[in-house]
């Protein structure tokens, strides 16, 4: 239960292996959810944990797994395994880090191929997506420590009511989800990382809305409440500067569907939705006016 212990790669038993150590930097959360409104979310680390690491010269890129004695730290140690290579312009036996030489990291490591923010989410009361960014300034040979940075934030919708959910769309006239861009270059041509307050930068090939997939047999609401995560990246103009791009989600609806099939619909009317990096943004409401989803056009009966 060493929990919060710090991780060093020289006191790991996987000997003969590259070992790494990596840091979530943010207070809200990763993939595991604890804590209260109160007092903030704690981050931990989850067993089963992969991101994906490369240098800024793209001659390599390895995937990096979590050592289990390392779940539930907000710092663990993560391994190389024999043959996890993406890149290999040269010939590596293993990923080499050098003094002096900057490296990046993404997470999860599912999406290295595409940059997707995910469309296509699933309901979780603690397991929560939401994509991380890590970088390491190597001080020495051999050495890594990576910290992570959260790319977006969490609307949390609690509704209540007594239909049982199946699915949760929210839309809205920005980009939402698909493929994000937080890598590139600037006007000298050296690589730079896209990370923002503001807002996560995206391609022409994205989405303007998330649907959030409750299960087959959906979630019952309860009259109370009941907690729904959907992770979005951040759309938020803190400072009030000339920044209408990043003024938050505008126009923003919000679909339930029940295990029935009939949908309710929820319009945040002449009211932007702000979600803050590293934050939870919550939105409460009854659904009380769920409705056959009948197509347009379609005859009485």
């Amino acid at each position: 239960c060493n929990k919060e212990q710090p991780v060093s790669p020289n006191e790991n038993p996987t000997v003969g292996k590259s070992v790494i150590t990596a840091s979530i930097e943010n207070d809200l959360t990763k993939a595991f959810l604890e804590g209260d409104d109160t007092k903030g979310y704690e981050v931990y680390w989850s067993e089963g944990d992969k991101f994906v690491v490369f240098d800024m010269n793209e001659s390599w890129g390895a995937e990096y797994t979590l050592d289990k004695s390392s779940a539930g730290s907000s710092k663990g140690a993560f391994i190389w395994q024999e043959g996890d290579f993406f890149i290999t312009e040269d010939d590596y036996d293993e990923p080499k880090f050098e003094n002096n030489h900057t490296y990046v990291a993404e997470y999860p490591s599912e999406i290295f191929n595409d940059s997707i923010w995910k469309t296509e989410q699933t309901y979780d009361e603690t397991d929560i997506y939401i994509p991380m960014f890590g970088e390491a300034k190597c001080t020495e040979d051999g050495a890594a420590d990576f910290t992570f940075t959260n790319l977006g934030g969490l609307l949390r919708l609690n509704v209540k009511g007594t239909a049982t959910i199946k699915s949760i769309k929210v839309q809205a006239q920005e980009p939402m989800s698909g493929h994000i861009l937080y890598f590139g270059e600037d006007d000298k041509g050296y690589k730079v990382a896209f990370i923002s307050d503001y807002a996560v930068l995206f391609t022409p090939n994205t989405k303007n809305y998330i649907n959030l997939n409750c299960g087959e047999n959906g979630v019952k609401l309860r009259p109370e409440g009941t907690d729904f995560y959907i992770s979005m990246p951040c759309r938020y103009n803190a400072k009030g500067e000339d920044m209408a791009d990043f003024d938050g989600y505008s126009d923003v609806t919000i679909t339930l569907t029940d295990t029935d099939g009939k949908t309710c619909v929820k319009k945040l009317n002449n009211k932007k939705l702000f979600i803050e990096r590293s934050k939870i943004t919550t939105a409460s409401f009854t659904a009380s006016e769920f409705k056959a989803n009948v197509p347009e056009g379609a005859l009485p009966g």
